[in-house]
């Protein structure tokens, strides 16, 4: 019976070993190359408001690790995405230029390969800039700077759930009239 005991207390370890092992491939593997910086360009007109859907996948090379794992992979692995967007407020009427407003960027509809209860589980994304920006009717640009991370998954099962899949999001800009 001693026998049967420890050949049960191996294959348990071994069990462990071996789902770490799986644990820091995935994220190897999850994200490939998103280190690259977009730049994106956004126009709002006079009382709109613009909504961008981004896809965070492949761009550079580099794969995205959840924060404090990118010294555990086997690839060249970064912790943290940024998108780059240039707003301007234009109008072609004859509307004020000059006019002084408020940018606000707005996150929603986070999803991990389409999932939105995992994307807002494990994806977070938010504005890195100014909440609301002064912009100017026919002025000059601003800039607005996404930041991308990543949680560690709580059990194997989340895990493969989101095992290679593609970060979704929504930005909706808009500017408010000061």
């Amino acid at each position: 019976m001693f026998k049967s005991k420890g050949f049960i207390i191996g294959i348990l370890v071994t069990l462990i070993i071996a789902l770490s092992g799986i644990t820091f491939a995935y994220w190897a593997n999850n994200v490939r190359d998103a280190e690259k910086e977009v730049d994106g360009t956004v126009e709002i007109g006079t009382g709109k408001e613009v909504v961008t859907h981004v896809n965070v996948t492949a761009q550079n090379g580099k794969t995205l690790v959840p924060v404090g794992r990118a010294d555990d992979s086997n690839e060249e692995a970064v912790e943290v995405v940024h998108l780059t967007y240039t707003v301007t407020w234009t109008e072609d009427r004859n509307a004020a230029e000059g006019t002084l407003g408020y940018l606000a960027a707005e996150i929603s509809n986070i999803a991990i390969d389409g999932n939105n209860e995992l994307g807002n589980k494990y994806a977070n994304v938010k504005v890195i800039t100014a909440a609301a920006q002064g912009i100017a009717l026919n002025g000059e640009e601003v800039t607005v700077i996404v930041e991308i991370t990543l949680n560690e998954p709580e059990s194997r099962e989340d895990y493969l759930l989101v095992a290679g899949k593609d970060i979704t999001f929504d930005i909706k800009f808009a500017v408010t009239v000061a």
